[in-house]
């Protein structure tokens, strides 16, 4: 209501942002070393990070935006915070439709070569972001009906955590030079399946030779 563009801001936000990391890091940086055309490596890393941020960061405030109804009314607390995952799936929804136009664009060029047996487990990556910010959203809801100034470090948190997981750069310039830490990141590894499923980037074979050399697991360790 009362909006000039309404649900075109789904898509417009991820499109702007899009354009300023391609300039930025793709272009003058030179972060992007994957040999995917950096409108579809960015569109892909922001679109699926922008859904785990959304997930957080609105599921992290749930218990006192909704103090008054829990006070009022009996029902399972957990609605509250699934209902808006499934909010910000929709948003989801939009922007992936999106990103398809320009991916199916650069596959007819040929410009990009996807992995289309890991384009199957999308779904999947989709539901492990959805736990992982819903998760993380509960227990610092929960944490802030008691510190209330928990809330103000969400978003600056959020901001932090973006930059330590593969989205404004390739992780095959990292992964050399930081410690086995970064290679452990849960939401990294969410990261690196989604875009090489889409971009057939090469570092996924790098994380992936990591995975079964250095921790011994099977070829499919990383979605677990």
């Amino acid at each position: 209501k009362q909006t000039i563009l309404g649900p075109l801001w789904a898509i417009i936000q991820p499109f702007l942002t899009t354009i300023i990391f391609s300039v930025i890091f793709g272009n003058i940086a030179g972060l992007n070393d994957s040999g995917v055309p950096n409108l579809v490596f960015y569109m892909c890393a922001n679109i699926t990070w922008a859904y785990f941020a959304g997930c957080l960061t609105q599921t992290s405030g749930t218990f006192i935006a909704n103090s008054n109804i829990f006070g009022k009314v009996y029902f399972p607390r957990l609605v509250m915070p699934i209902s808006t995952v499934l909010t910000q799936l929709i948003s989801f929804a939009i922007q992936f439709v999106f990103f398809i136009c320009f991916w199916l664009y650069y596959f007819i060029q040929g410009e990009i070569q996807p992995s289309w047996g890991f384009i199957a487990f999308t779904p999947l990556l989709i539901l492990q972001m959805a736990l992982l910010g819903l998760g993380f959203g509960i227990i610092i809801s929960a944490l802030t009906t008691k510190y209330r100034d928990l809330a103000m470090l969400v978003t600056f948190g959020v901001q932090l955590w973006m930059y330590a997981t593969p989205v404004a750069y390739s992780s095959s310039i990292v992964q050399e030079k930081v410690s086995e830490s970064f290679e452990k990141q849960y939401q990294q590894r969410i990261m690196l399946t989604n875009n090489s499923s889409n971009t057939n980037a090469p570092w996924f074979c790098y994380d992936m030779e990591y995975s079964m050399e250095e921790k011994g697991y099977g070829r499919y360790d990383i979605l677990a």
